[in-house]
């Protein structure tokens, strides 16, 4: 099978040019987008078609992975010393998440730290600096950072330009 190629083109040389290019790209977009669109309600249609199928059948997953998993928790001893346990159609079991740390319940994160601060272990609690870039625009913009001002701290605001093209459609 041989691959299709996008053809290149040259830069036009005149407005004439970048006229008739300009229209070709306006057709192209508008069958892109009526592609786009077709394969859109294309996808509706078979996600609308499985849905009343997909629904009951998680339904019922879930229904059944409760009576199984409550099962095994009245029936921890049949675990031994095991996570799990293999079955004729299957393996049951728990894993080991990844541990983490929570606060105890009805403790406030602020009381926490006060608490680590207190006892000493500092090395239990994160201190993140980071630049205010909204601040430092806010400021460019009311004029009271300059380039000159910003440059003996290592800083500069740049802003990029970017080309585009809109083309001129008629919506129905």
């Amino acid at each position: 099978m041989k691959k299709k190629t996008t053809p290149k083109y040259a830069t036009p040389a005149t407005r004439e040019e970048l006229e008739i290019l300009l229209g070709e790209y306006t057709l192209v977009e508008a069958n892109h987008r009526a592609y786009t669109a077709e394969l859109d309600i294309s996808i509706a249609a078979l996600r609308d078609r499985y849905v009343q199928h997909l629904t009951p059948v998680a339904a019922r997953l879930e229904a059944l992975a409760e009576a199984i998993a409550s099962w095994a928790e009245t029936n921890k001893p049949e675990f031994g010393d095991r996570r799990s346990l293999d079955l004729l159609h299957g393996t049951i079991g728990w894993r080991l998440g990844q541990p983490t740390v929570k606060t105890r319940p009805k403790a406030r994160l602020e009381d926490v730290v006060a608490r680590c601060r207190a006892s000493g272990r500092t090395d239990l609690i994160r201190t993140t600096e980071a630049l205010d870039k909204e601040a430092i625009l806010a400021l460019c913009a009311k004029g009271e950072l300059t380039p000159e001002t910003l440059a003996p701290l290592a800083l500069r605001v740049t802003q990029e330009e970017r080309f585009f093209i809109t083309p001129k459609t008629e919506e129905k």
